[in-house]
């Protein structure tokens, strides 16, 4: 999945949710989508503007007709075809009762305390920490949720699909998440960022969540990387399956390198939830080892690239080597939680 290669012809271009039972103070589960609504949603000429929407699907792009759904103080771009609207602000995939995505507003809470709410219904920060994600039920259901800030407007979409269909519908769903505008952005108006949070902010918005689930024995820190392994595998699943299918040897390159960067960001944090949870005598021991392993990582990358003679394969086996360490890496660090 190229996300870095999608092309929207609209608006601006630019980690799980709400398709799982709710607290009251998270946000609320999608409604039953009407079984009489079988076919596409088509809205009334006068109250949408005619667009297109461009998917990289599989490394292969792919524009359809779309139109520009305005909502209260924002717009979204929604294909013509494949999905319906249930409810204004939300809609299925008319052949996957699994796949939605919908806005929900906030009112009365600030961006670190929705945050902080969703980090205590499981939520982790996901890639690149533009979005949260978890994964739940027996069936892997990926749900993520990105915010977007305008004034003191909150704004959430969230989106959710099954494990096995994150090449196909994950990744249009991630292209048209990130159409997501304000009809009048302010200074402060954000895009793609979690509501211009800092990753000190988000850190600490995860470290005060007052709920998470753990397993017996098991710390609070220790569920959280748990969480976020989870959610590295998930999208590296889908990665190491696209690689499989690329042909190109810069489509390679590009799909190895976003691997790398899934288990690079899950090391990050990972990292910083170690910082929060071990004594700084026992952190700073950890800290010394780490900066050896990451000199022994760039020497083995180096060496991975070289084996190729700085051929054409020398980027991808650069990238793979990186990737390998540091999946390797995050499991053994997981480990001094628990």
């Amino acid at each position: 999945m190229k996300t870095k290669l999608i092309v929207l012809t609209l608006l601006m271009s630019m980690c799980l949710t709400g398709c799982a039972a709710k607290k009251s103070n998270a946000p609320t589960p999608v409604p039953t989508v009407d079984p009489m609504l079988s076919q596409d949603f088509q809205l009334p000429e006068n109250e949408t503007e005619k667009a297109e929407i461009t998917f990289v699907v599989e490394g292969k792009p792919e524009t359809v007709p779309a139109h520009v759904y305005e909502g209260m103080d924002y717009t979204i771009v929604v294909p013509d075809g494949g999905w319906h609207m249930y409810e204004p602000g939300a809609w299925q995939a008319t052949f996957n009762q699994s796949v939605k995505f919908w806005v929900k507003g906030y009112s009365g809470d600030n961006a670190k305390k929705v945050v902080e709410n969703l980090s205590a219904e499981g939520y982790v920060l996901g890639f690149g920490n533009s979005v949260m994600t978890r994964t739940s039920g027996e069936e892997g259901l990926v749900e993520n949720v990105m915010i977007f800030r305008n004034g003191d407007a909150l704004r959430a979409v969230f989106y959710c699909y099954p494990k096995e269909a994150a090449e196909g519908f994950g990744s249009r769903l991630d292209t048209i998440v990130n159409t997501f505008s304000w009809k009048d952005p302010q200074a402060n108006a954000t895009s793609g960022n979690m509501a211009g949070l800092s990753d000190a902010e988000l850190q600490e918005a995860i470290n005060s969540a007052s709920v998470i689930t753990t397993k017996d024995g098991q710390s609070p820190g220790a569920a959280q990387i748990e969480l976020l392994i989870s959610a590295a595998e998930s999208k590296a699943k889908a990665l190491d399956e696209q690689l499989q299918k690329d042909v190109t040897q810069a489509d390679m390159n590009i799909t190895s390198a976003e691997l790398y960067t899934v288990w690079d960001d899950a090391l990050n944090n990972v990292w910083k939830i170690l910082k929060e949870n071990m004594s700084e005598s026992d952190f700073n021991t950890l800290l010394n080892m780490q900066i050896s392993w990451i000199g022994q990582k760039e020497a083995a990358v180096q060496q991975a690239a070289a084996e190729n003679a700085g051929g054409s394969l020398a980027v991808l086996n650069a990238n793979l080597k990186a990737a390998e360490m540091t999946k390797e890496r995050v499991y053994a660090l997981a480990e001094y939680l628990k």
